[in-house]
């Protein structure tokens, strides 16, 4: 299940999306994604990750990002990469992922097994569209332990250095 808050500045008028979480079809999108990052499809760096760590993972939820240039905001998939704990052995995952979107047979590391399984050896090098400038995860949101989130520091915009308002929240797949 994924959230998506809706921003707006009162100020300037600018308006940001934060879409997080992961949804129904998260496998499929984890392998997608692991083969993409295997074959050079998003850059050397991930690459050589895979060829030095051929059992690592990655994060595949959608994350808050900011720009440490320009301050934009954006929401894309971490693809943080992580190597296992010490002892830790990955197992294709057994049963089905969702009733909707079974996935059965897939392999993928859950954001759960991530975090209790694996450490993380590297940030993903995301670049902000706006100005090229680096992208770092924005830990704006805290997460119960039902998936809810709640903001825990204000988003300041961009543009024009006011505190945005939440406009809206919805959940998605």
């Amino acid at each position: 299940m994924g959230e998506s808050k809706q921003f707006r500045c009162p100020q300037c008028g600018y308006d940001f999306e934060a879409v997080t979480g992961v949804g129904f079809a998260f496998p499929q999108e984890y392998a997608e994604t692991v083969a993409e990052m295997k074959h050079g499809g998003l850059g050397e760096e991930a690459k050589r990750f895979f060829e030095e760590h051929p059992d690592g993972a990655i994060s595949c939820e959608n994350v808050v990002m900011k720009c440490e240039s320009c301050g934009e905001y954006d929401s894309r998939e971490s693809l943080a990469m992580y190597v296992p704990k010490e002892g830790f052995v990955h197992r294709v995952p057994e049963g089905m992922w969702s009733v909707v979107a079974p996935f059965e047979g897939s392999d993928y590391v859950s954001p759960d097994e991530l975090e209790a399984c694996y450490d993380l050896y590297a940030e993903y090098p995301h670049k902000c569209e706006n100005c090229g400038g680096k992208m770092k995860p924005a830990e704006i949101f805290s997460v119960d332990d039902l998936g809810n989130e709640t903001l825990i520091r204000p988003l300041i915009c961009p543009h024009c250095g006011a505190e945005m308002e939440e406009a809206g929240t919805f959940f998605w797949d």
